[in-house]
């Protein structure tokens, strides 16, 4: 097959009341809370129901799966750094995927994965990320 398609680290490019408006045409509403894609087509066609998933300030995490977007192939993350949103837009089997959720979300939500260190380097542009996971916490949880 074929890669599935992902992009990430989307920032907000305008805010007005309840909408978020990001670059690649990804509009929140965060009073539905809903989110969808704006594409060019006709009116009418050109709004893309998305999957949300949402960190609330608490840290936990909340899904919306309006029934309008139906068995929607994208879903989107929207994540708070550094006081800013962020937002990752992929294909619904790549989000649950552990290589994405440590990539991307830093292990956020992964009980017994523990952030080591990371590295970058910039010549390179290569990124390590290094995890511990918590075996003990693991097996008494069972």
């Amino acid at each position: 097959g074929q890669p599935l398609p992902y992009q990430v680290g989307l920032k907000a490019v305008r805010k007005q009341g309840f909408l978020t408006s990001y670059e690649n045409g990804l509009v929140i509403d965060s009073a539905g809370p809903k989110a969808f894609l704006s594409i060019d087509g006709p009116p009418g066609k050109n709004v893309v129901p998305m999957n949300l998933i949402y960190q609330k300030p608490d840290g936990s995490w909340v899904e919306d799966r309006p029934e309008e977007s139906g068995e929607a192939l994208l879903e989107v993350v929207v994540t708070q750094q550094n006081h800013a949103e962020n937002a990752v837009v992929a294909h619904r089997d790549l989000m649950p995927s552990l290589l994405f959720r440590l990539y991307y979300f830093d292990g956020k939500g992964l009980d017994y994965f523990r952030h080591v260190i990371s590295e970058y380097e910039p010549h390179t542009k290569t990124k390590v990320r290094i995890y511990e996971i918590d075996w003990q916490q693991y097996w008494e949880s069972l």
